[in-house]
């Protein structure tokens, strides 16, 4: 996990679990969409990314590899961002 403290702002994104844990710590709740967000997304080989900010899970960006044809080679890449509700 990682993130950034400024202005009063506390904004941290990382593995699901250690994202929940640190909200907890805030004072907050992971909500259940959000969990089943990151269920799915890891299901379809996907790498589930959440950001919160204080005691509040924003959403999940899924993160993918997408394999170059030419290059054979595997590049991260953002494929799709999740809203948590409010």
């Amino acid at each position: 996990m990682s993130g950034a403290d400024l202005d009063g702002r506390h904004v941290r994104k990382g593995a699901a679990e250690a994202v929940a844990a640190w909200v907890r710590e805030q004072g907050g709740v992971m909500p259940a969409q959000l969990n089943r967000m990151v269920e799915e997304i890891a299901r379809n080989g996907g790498t589930p990314l959440v950001v919160a900010e204080g005691d509040r899970a924003l959403g999940v960006a899924h993160l993918k590899d997408v394999v170059k044809g030419a290059s054979g080679s595997a590049s991260s890449s953002c494929g799709a961002w999740a809203s948590a509700p409010s």
